[in-house]
């Protein structure tokens, strides 16, 4: 069974979320889970926005030997000019397929197509003249940027774990303070007497999170200014297949704790910051993505980090985006993934609403290994170096 986390701040929200699987009438139905709205964020959020480029895709067409002599053998014998009234090919495709003396600078030997010689032609012209994407500048995060949360979907929960549900969430999300810290610091500002404070103080104590169902959500109050929306759900052990479009995967979920782990020391690196917010971000569904050219695939794709961190210090912003992929990070789309942001951020530095603006990727792997040498400078195993301005 899975435990799935709920970080929320009212009553309204979470009956929202329980009106909606309480109403489902077919439990193997997903239904739409209401109540998760953005937070109340102020400050300007930079994200990358892109356009077309000015040229054509530079990267490499993979064909076999045999295919390429196929071509080779079918333009000659057609001629060109047949051949671009037939199909309005490129011009400069064609002359590239009969270019054997320059094969290395437009071609890498790959596998065969087994597809007939115009078929083949037809791939190596929308590979050549695709036009691929650069970087136009930076903007402002709107509504829609981040929709995944919107989009959150569940199977319902039976009514006893409802029942459940309903009286655990009720009861954590009264409590007016996250910790004694919290609690002593009001009492020292005089927010609250010393009778008030004693009795908090036992609340505190007989706080219980744990529940009857491993299904029923557990509630932290962590990250409710900080993360761009709330209540956020994580999903935990074997039962992944209650929900939709929330924290899931292992290295995720790693991620996430390690970050409440590192928030809850005294000398933490974000302290230094004038603000921090951060999201996950969902593939697929989000909008925020750094466009790169995946070499095993042949074609253009997009890269959605997991997550993605916005800070500002002084008369300067930084967006991290962070990526906790654990042993896929291993594989070569890492690779391609990793020079398709070298090749979009070539800058050191931008600018956002007039400061300056750092964009840094970061592959995180708490267990130190780093896969590809020539990427060693971001994989990093520690929250410490991730979040050094």
């Amino acid at each position: 069974m899975e435990t799935v986390f709920i970080f929320s701040t009212n009553k309204e929200t979470i009956g929202a979320i329980l009106k909606n699987i309480e109403t489902n009438e077919t439990r193997d139905e997903w239904i739409k889970v209401d109540g998760i709205n953005k937070t109340g964020i102020k400050e300007d959020l930079p994200i990358p926005e892109y356009e077309l480029d000015v040229i054509y895709n530079e990267n490499k067409f993979k064909i076999s030997k045999e295919d390429f002599d196929s071509v080779n053998e079918l333009i000659s014998t057609a001629g060109e000019r047949v051949l671009i009234a037939a199909n309005s090919f490129s011009i400069k495709t064609l002359k590239k397929l009969k270019d054997k003396k320059n094969f290395k600078d437009n071609f890498e030997t790959g596998t065969s197509y087994n597809l007939a010689a115009e078929k083949i032609i037809t791939l190596a012209d929308e590979h050549f003249t695709t036009i691929p994407k650069r970087l136009r500048g930076f903007r402002k995060v709107i509504d829609g940027d981040i929709s995944h949360f919107e989009k959150i979907k569940a199977k319902a929960f039976n009514e006893v774990e409802l029942k459940e549900l309903r009286e655990h969430i009720e009861k954590i999300i009264e409590e007016k303070y996250k910790n004694k810290e919290e609690l002593q610091a009001a009492f020292k500002e005089g927010k609250i007497s010393f009778e008030q404070y004693n009795l908090e103080f036992e609340q505190l104590i007989k706080k219980d999170d744990s529940t009857a169902s491993n299904k029923i959500p557990l509630i932290n109050r962590k990250f409710l200014k900080e993360h761009y929306y709330n209540p956020v759900l994580i999903a935990t052990n074997d039962s992944k297949e209650y929900f939709r479009n929330i924290i899931k995967e292992d290295s995720e979920i790693e991620f996430f704790n390690d970050l409440v782990e590192y928030f809850e020391k005294q000398d933490n690196n974000l302290k230094g910051y004038d603000w921090w917010y951060f999201s996950k971000l969902v593939e697929n569904v989000d909008e925020i993505k750094i466009p790169y050219f995946n070499k095993e695939k042949g074609k253009f794709a997009d890269f959605n980090p997991d997550f993605i961190f916005w800070l500002k210090k002084e008369d300067k912003y930084f967006i991290k985006f962070v990526d906790p992929k654990g042993r896929k990070l291993g594989l070569p789309e890492t690779l391609f993934k990793v020079k398709g942001f070298e090749k979009i951020f070539d800058k050191k530095a931008y600018t956002f609403n007039k400061k300056k603006l750092e964009v840094e990727l970061y592959l995180y792997n708490p267990s130190g290994e780093v896969h590809f040498v020539e990427l060693k400078d971001y994989y990093k195993n520690s929250l410490e170096n991730i979040f050094q301005d």
